[in-house]
């Protein structure tokens, strides 16, 4: 009897494991940073910083699925790369073409490295974004972009680390907005 009872339950439990392995699974993929962005923007600060005589700019991309509503949340799935202190000369009116790198010192052809500061992130990031909610980020440090233009059109190309040695590389094409403060 105690052997039969063995074989029952043992056989029921082979069953459910074999069951499970086949068929549809119901596990779903979590999203990856995008390498493509699609649309983007940059807003320039202008001489922002009374101690640091550099014009300010961020950039903002973002990669397909992934957008602003109207009071300037993200909405949808994909990658939002972000750039919170890129630092040109102070008569620049716009991003200039050339070779940008991570700093925490300000300099013209610089920008911040990804940091946690109470509790905010600053400087360079990426969130990977699903269904209009935060999947992941991951502060940038070690890395480059480089800004080149075809008339109104901007090209970026990125080289970004993570300081444990992770790498992404990435590239926008397009018009972005620009907003003046």
């Amino acid at each position: 009897m105690r052997r039969t009872c063995f074989y029952i339950l043992f056989s029921g439990i082979l069953a459910l494991c074999l069951g499970s392995c086949g068929g549809n699974s119901p596990y779903t993929p979590r999203p990856t940073a995008a390498k493509e962005f699609i649309w983007g923007q940059i807003e320039d600060y202008g001489c922002h910083y009374d101690s640091i005589p550099l014009r300010v700019f961020s950039v903002d991309l973002y990669s397909d699925g992934l957008g602003l509503d109207s009071t300037g949340y993200m909405h949808g799935t994909g990658t939002n790369l972000y750039f919170s202190d890129v630092f040109t000369a102070p008569e620049d009116t716009m991003l200039g073409a050339g070779r940008y790198r991570a700093s925490s010192k300000a300099q013209a052809g610089t920008f911040l490295p990804g940091m946690s500061f109470e509790g905010n992130y600053t400087g360079a990031y990426l969130l990977v974004v699903e269904e209009s909610a935060l999947s992941s980020i991951t502060l940038l440090t070690d890395s480059v972009f480089d800004v080149t233009y075809t008339g109104d059109t901007l090209e970026m190309t990125f080289t970004l680390r993570q300081a444990n040695g992770w790498m992404y590389k990435g590239h926008y094409k397009g018009v972005p907005q620009v907003k003046r403060h």
